[in-house]
């Protein structure tokens, strides 16, 4: 028997209303929470290889998430510091903290964590029909309840880290090894 035009509407409304509380949840999540210790040299270095193609401020985390926080910022006129030939590390901390709180830091932190919960709404997308298809439309919607009220996804699920993206599949880079980050 096939779903009938009417259970289509009321499917996609129940998976919207769980969608829209998930993204009002994390949008509350970024007004209350100040910025977390790495997020800065993640917007940073992710600014950074998108303006100047260098990937070696904080090779130690993948750049797809910093690279994809860091495109609401292209459109903004930012000041940024200029590299001052220090360890990446020192560099990407440093200069980081100085990106971030020298330019409006509420728009730029804004911004960059709305664009990790399009990547977290996503990820409860795919968490949707994944359970949907193995066990059902009722699985597929205790699925989704359980994602949007998880403590783990509401609490790590804003920030420009690299731990949802970790979970969402395609998205997620190989790990490198300690051996080969310098």
């Amino acid at each position: 028997m096939r779903n009938s035009g009417r259970d289509r509407i009321a499917v996609s409304a129940g998976v919207a209303v769980l969608l829209a509380i998930l993204v009002l949840q994390l949008a509350i999540t970024i007004r209350q929470e100040s910025i977390t210790w790495d997020e800065d040299d993640h917007i940073y270095s992710g600014y950074m290889s998108l303006k100047t193609g260098d990937f070696g401020l904080n090779p130690e985390h993948p750049p797809l998430v910093k690279m994809l926080a860091a495109l609401p910022l292209l459109s903004m006129d930012l000041k940024v510091p200029p590299l001052q030939g220090r360890e990446f590390k020192h560099e990407a901390f440093l200069n980081g903290k100085e990106f971030v709180f020298g330019n409006d830091a509420d728009k730029v932190l804004f911004r960059a964590r709305m664009t990790v919960v399009l990547l977290t709404v996503l990820l409860a997308v795919l968490v949707f029909l994944a359970a949907r298809e193995m066990f059902g439309l009722a699985a597929g919607f205790f699925a989704l309840v359980l994602f949007v009220f998880d403590p783990n996804f509401l609490a790590h699920g804003a920030f420009v880290t690299t731990d949802v993206v970790r979970w969402t599949p395609g998205l997620r880079q190989p790990e490198q090894s300690q051996s080969t980050v310098r």
